[in-house]
């Protein structure tokens, strides 16, 4: 049985959750097209450097380098809600 209270605490974070989820996505779309499609291939696609590499005609330097920006940018971008 549920107490009103872990009722509302699960409806807070309910909503705590969907505000991450809202906040990464718009964070993904300030990402350089490069950078975006970069850390998709890794995080969705579970793709190696290598292989995004040859799927994004680049080097792998060049993969490594924008992965490391985004998720840069990805973090300064949700730092306040995840300290919260």
């Amino acid at each position: 049985p549920h107490d009103l209270r872990s009722v509302k605490s699960d409806q807070s974070n309910k909503q705590h959750l969907l505000e991450i989820e809202e906040a990464f996505s718009n964070a993904l779309e300030t990402l350089p097209p490069k950078h975006r499609e970069a850390i998709l291939l890794l995080k969705q696609q579970q793709l190696s450097y290598e292989e995004i590499a040859r799927i994004m005609d680049a080097s792998e330097s060049s993969v490594k380098t924008w992965i490391f920006r985004a998720r840069q940018k990805l973090r300064a971008s949700l730092q306040n809600l995840l300290t919260t």
